[in-house]
């Protein structure tokens, strides 16, 4: 039994639909990529290198590290976590032997081509998922 908020509710309704709609589609995504649960990091990770891929640019592991919210350190484990986990592939550069190139395996390109189309669609309609 769910008791009522001692809060008055202030949020405009298309914001709580807004908000119901964001977390179906966080639900819709993790369904769909549900080998793995990603943390804020790791999803930004994998949402740059989509965008990556879909402009068919490479990015270089230090681009990568860049890109999360959290240290250097830490952003090194989640790539190799995501590495071993199969969603990353990693590579020497050929022409660099200091650096390596990070990007989606192809499988994880789909997956996230997936999640992110039910996730737009969830969000920007205002009615909310149609499953």
């Amino acid at each position: 039994m769910r008791r009522r908020s001692f809060l008055s509710p202030r949020a405009d309704p298309a914001t709580i639909r807004f908000a119901r709609n964001l977390l179906v589609a966080r639900r819709r995504r993790d369904e769909i990529l549900n080998d793995y649960t990603f943390s804020d990091a790791e999803w930004s990770m994998l949402v740059d290198l989509f965008l990556a891929a879909e402009e068919g640019a490479l990015l270089s592991l230090s681009s990568v590290y860049a890109i999360a919210p959290v240290s250097k350190a830490t952003a090194l484990r989640l790539i190799a976590g995501l590495v071993e986990s199969g969603h990353l592939l990693r590579a020497n550069d050929p022409a660099d032997g200091r650096r390596s190139f990070v990007q989606l395996s192809p499988e994880t390109h789909v997956l996230l081509d997936k999640a992110l189309s039910k996730m737009r669609r969830i969000i920007v309609d205002e009615n909310g998922p149609k499953n």
